[in-house]
């Protein structure tokens, strides 16, 4: 079988990045001949093929160029694969593979819909699903999506559950458990209260991330909790003024970008890891499955395919998007709570064991494949 995956972002940071990187090599280690089409420039190394398309422009996170529609009909008449694979929400890329891949079967991975946080970026999306996005669900001979929870109540999915199919992201839990050094944060950071962890992109075009109201809740906490940020961007000015304003600044570390291999320790580290985000731009919260692999409790919002990783109680909480008193009472239950905190963080392990590894994402992947051939 050979496959063409076609992805604007590619390895790197970012939950769209890691889930075509993980699937991509997967496939490549299964066998399957894979060729990765993005805009990433990827260090060369062996796995997949990649080639990368050079952009003119980007616009809100989209990279474009006109000349994609003759360059990607080119690419993939010359590799010649048996299953064109599209990846969403970023947009133009997926929707010209589907209009150039001939009679081929063209699979569409859509991780949560397009949502406009400004007037004029909710008028671009609209304008986007009218002219591109609809049509290119509708021409995919089968949609992966990554919560069926999400699916249903996606406005422009839930008329096409019949072709679609659910496949999670994973993690690796050789790298992610319960067994990794828990003491990191505290001692690179030379913290002494409970720790609070947020990891997320910290760009303008990430603002539903709600890291602003994560840090409006954090001054109602005990002087003596620590927020850890991970991430970078070019919105950090605006998150520290925010803290600054919130007059807890002297509480937050702003730790950058982290090398992959340390992440773990972060998430171990911390006594739990807050996802806030509060719009449905949220297709799954990898950070969220990360942290309890690491045996760790999380919180996050009702909103998007959150409520896929969390159930509620169980390994996790869940409050109201935008509601920073709901959410600073979640946190101080389980700060307070050691016995509550240890119960999510050991469900959280075992339902990312049974659920959310990357080997059963790459065999639903190819069980979808095989379907089409």
């Amino acid at each position: 079988m050979k496959v063409l995956i076609a992805s604007p972002y590619y390895s790197g940071v970012g939950g769209m990045q890691q889930y075509t990187y993980k699937i991509a090599v997967g496939l490549h280690n299964a066998g399957i001949d894979t060729t990765v089409l993005t805009c990433s420039r990827v260090p060369h190394t062996s796995g997949p093929s990649v080639l990368t398309l050079p952009r003119l422009t980007t616009i809100s996170n989209t990279p474009f160029s006109f000349g994609w529609f003759g360059s990607i009909k080119r690419i993939i008449d010359e590799v010649d694969p048996d299953i064109v694979n599209g990846h969403l929400p970023v947009p133009y890329m997926a929707d010209v593979a589907a209009r150039v891949c001939g009679d081929r079967p063209f699979v569409l991975t859509y991780y949560n819909d397009a949502v406009g946080i400004t007037t004029v970026t909710k008028l671009l999306v609209r304008a986007y699903y009218k002219i591109l996005g609809r049509e290119t669900i509708k021409r995919a001979s089968r949609i992966i999506t990554i919560s069926q929870r999400y699916a249903a109540r996606s406005p422009y999915l839930r008329g096409y559950l019949n072709k679609t199919a659910t496949v999670p992201p994973g993690v690796d839990l050789a790298r992610f458990n319960p067994n990794v050094y828990a003491g990191f944060l505290k001692d690179r950071y030379g913290l002494k209260g409970p720790v609070i962890l947020f990891v997320g992109q910290l760009s303008k075009s990430h603002r539903h991330k709600g890291l602003n109201i994560l840090i409006s809740a954090l001054r109602h906490l005990d002087p003596s909790t620590t927020l850890v940020i991970v991430g970078g961007g070019n919105w950090l000015s605006h998150y520290a003024a925010d803290a600054a304003h919130a007059g807890v600044a002297g509480r937050i570390v702003f730790a950058g970008i982290v090398p992959e291999e340390e992440m773990p320790l972060y998430y171990r580290g911390a006594d739990l890891t807050v996802l806030p985000t509060y719009t449905d731009a949220e297709g799954f919260g990898m950070v969220l499955a990360e942290a309890n692999a690491c045996g760790r409790p999380v919180i996050g919002t009702n909103v998007g395919g959150i409520p896929s990783v969390i159930e509620d109680h169980h390994n996790g909480l869940l409050v109201e998007p935008g509601d920073v008193r709901g959410l600073e009472q979640a946190i101080a239950a389980i700060l307070r709570d050691s016995a509550l905190a240890e119960t999510l963080g050991q469900n959280g392990f075992e339902r990312v064991k049974n659920h959310f590894t990357w080997a059963q994402a790459v065999t639903r992947t190819i069980d979808v494949y095989d379907g089409l051939i």
